[in-house]
């Protein structure tokens, strides 16, 4: 994107990994869009809705301590 100098993009993904996504899209300089999909299957099933939220909970925390490491 920097090689074409883009600088904003729109990201569709789950609304649980969409927090994440543009977390990271921020800290490498691309300011990000979220647009939730409300296709998921995971919208459809509160136990893996659940369990897609902890997971990017945790994954959000990994994320976020590896970047203080840098």
């Amino acid at each position: 994107m920097a090689g074409e100098g883009l600088k904003t993009a729109v990201f569709v993904s789950d609304p649980t990994h969409l927090f994440r996504v543009l977390r990271m899209a921020d800290d490498v300089g691309i300011r990000g869009f979220g647009s939730p999909t409300t296709t998921s299957p995971l919208e459809r099933e509160p136990l893996a809705r659940l369990d897609a939220l902890v997971h990017e909970l945790g994954a959000l925390v990994v994320y976020s301590m590896s970047n203080i490491a840098r």
